[in-house]
């Protein structure tokens, strides 16, 4: 009690000491039923001269709250009563990070919304991770067929990893065929466990789909070795040893990678609110290089003839299949893309004009740079207050030229495009 009583305390006086600070709040039920409200805490160290993100409580919503349920005004409650217990200004709340739930964004009564009534500066964010996996999901949800195929992976893994017996079936079929291929380059013999496939981790469907590709000739001759004692494996080998599925595993290949490459960007540390649709345009690209160069189709056919081992080979409606796949898959990826992305609330931009990156060098295009930005900025702050929005423009024509100064200074990593 006395450790968490000075670690509280380290966080609540850093916050303090700032201007500002934001919030990450979500809420969750836990394995006896307790709905829980957990909020992480995010402000400017003027010790440290960085932005610090830490756990500030975990509250039971039922406990705290007079409904039975976790609704928006239970969760208000809750957030304002420990704000007030630990003497954190609920004027000085800039931000609000959520999932995005109806309960946390809703327009009428969420809880976004009931704090905006007290507090008209606050800003507002889902989680872009968050939002990045829903994208995924909405994606998977259009094709029928990969929702399948992502359903029977984690079947598989249900499969061996809960039998002590099965899994060491797998793990002698792996180093079986590793030895054939040792004979050829002599590499050293490692079995590796399967990866399960779950929507609700965002990387773990593209470890899922790798584990699968690099290990499908020992998952097939597992499955063919227990499918007499296990209607399950009878049922997976079935589905499994086919090039249509293999076609797809190949398509999940491709792309996957490029989906994870932007969530390990968004899950890192801190991430510049002027990358986001930077890094989202970048895998837009990726997406559509993918099928210009038709590169599933490439890897099915070049794994198919590595592998002697299966009894099937590509056909041309395979290829036809694989190419469809991809096409339709990626269309679907990039319009659930631009759904989850492209519609956030301006204000969320206009940031992007303290990346110091991001000044021009040009002249003409610098006398204006950033006007409309920091007009929307003091819209948003200062609505009614004209004084304030000309003086913050004021301050803005003058720093710029600072932040100009401040360009060549930086080092050649910090000049690095994020994304690349």
């Amino acid at each position: 009690m006395v450790m968490e009583q000075l670690l509280e305390g380290k966080v609540v006086s850093s916050a303090n000491a700032a201007a500002r600070y934001s919030l990450l709040v979500d809420d969750m039920t836990d394995i006896t039923s307790k709905e829980q409200m957990i909020a992480f805490i995010q402000a400017f160290s003027k010790d440290t001269n960085e932005v610090f993100t830490d756990f500030l409580f975990i509250e039971d919503v039922h406990e705290k709250g007079d409904s039975i349920s976790a609704n928006a005004a239970t969760l208000f409650k809750v957030i304002c009563e420990k704000l007030d217990e630990l003497e954190l200004p609920t004027a000085n709340l800039a931000a609000l990070v959520t999932d995005g739930a109806s309960v946390m964004t809703g327009q009428i009564s969420g809880l976004a919304t009931r704090l905006k009534e007290v507090i008209p500066h606050l800003i507002t964010f889902h989680c872009v991770c968050h939002k990045l996996a829903l994208s995924c999901g909405d994606t998977d949800d259009c094709s029928e067929y990969i929702s399948v195929v992502t359903k029977y992976l984690t079947e598989l893994w249900k499969l061996f990893t809960y039998s002590n017996k099965r899994t060491a079936i797998f793990v002698k079929t792996q180093l079986f065929i590793q030895q054939l291929d040792l004979q050829k380059n002599q590499k050293t013999k490692v079995a590796k466990k399967l990866k399960k496939a779950c929507k609700t981790r965002w990387l773990s469907t593209e470890d899922s789909v790798r584990s699968a590709l690099e290990n499908y000739p020992a998952i097939i001759q597992s499955l063919l070795a227990v499918k007499n004692e296990s209607p399950t494996a009878a049922g997976l080998l079935g589905f499994m040893n086919t090039a249509k599925f293999l076609s797809c595993l190949h398509v999940l290949g491709c792309v996957l990678p490029i989906l994870a490459a932007v969530s390990r960007t968004f899950q890192k540390s801190h991430v510049m609110l002027s990358e986001i649709q930077s890094v989202v345009k970048k895998a837009k690209d990726d997406l559509e290089a993918l099928v210009e160069n038709d590169e599933s189709v490439a890897k099915l056919c070049e794994h198919v003839e590595d592998l002697a081992i299966l009894d099937f080979s590509v056909k041309e409606q395979d290829i036809e299949f694989c190419s469809n796949l991809l096409k339709i898959y990626t269309d679907n990826l990039q319009v659930n893309l631009d759904n989850r992305f492209v519609d956030a609330p301006i204000v969320h931009s206009m940031y992007m004009i303290f990346d110091v990156t991001a000044v021009p060098k040009v002249r003409q295009d610098f006398s204006q740079y950033g006007a409309g930005h920091i007009q929307a900025i003091a819209d948003h702050f200062y609505p009614d207050d004209d004084d304030t929005k000309q003086r913050l423009a004021a301050e803005w024509s003058c720093f710029k030229y600072t932040m100009r100064e401040w360009q060549q200074d930086l080092p050649p990593s910090a000049k690095q495009n994020p994304i690349n």
